[in-house]
């Protein structure tokens, strides 16, 4: 990763941002940046963990034929976010212990090449719902109305794809 011209590690980044910039947050987006590619990151008490998720350019074609990426129309800083989820957390253990065990079931779906990619849309659907509900602040009510309308698009191109002609 670049900053100013200089190339910064992993580590750099995450101290560049909580404590130069005071920033709250979380860690992902660094490792994953510092990295590339296509990873699990485990986190423990000890620190983290990088495994590339190994599957085939078909597999990963057919993953990115699938996904789609919006702009909603607004910005906010993660930290503002961050700071009102950690202040959550404590009451969400069983949300956040589901969603990690859901880490596994997602590495499966996309590793096994006779699982439907459908299975990991449905997952990031439940995880996102999980997500949504662990703090006010992650999502908004705008978001959750363009998160609807994008749903049910889907779902209509998919049941027409499907339709025998």
């Amino acid at each position: 990763m670049l900053w100013n011209g200089l190339i910064c590690t992993k580590d750099d980044a995450i101290y560049l941002e909580r404590e130069l910039c005071k920033e709250a947050g979380g860690i992902q987006d660094q490792i994953a940046a510092s990295f590339g590619g296509f990873n699990r990151i485990n986190f423990s008490r000890d620190g983290y963990s990088v495994n590339p998720v190994i599957i085939s350019p078909e597999r990963k074609k057919d993953l990115n034929d699938h996904l789609m990426l919006f702009f909603t129309g607004f910005s906010r800083f993660s930290s503002d976010i961050q700071k009102g989820t950690e202040k959550s957390m404590k009451d969400k253990t069983q949300q956040l212990i589901e969603m990690y065990h859901l880490v596994d079931d997602a590495e499966k779906i996309l590793t096994d090449k006779n699982t439907s990619l459908d299975e990991f849309g449905k997952l990031l659907d439940y995880t996102w719902k999980l997500k949504r509900g662990i703090s006010a602040g992650i999502s908004t009510g705008s978001i959750d109305e363009q998160y609807d309308r994008i749903c049910l698009y889907a779902r209509m191109k998919l049941r027409n794809l499907r339709r025998p002609y």
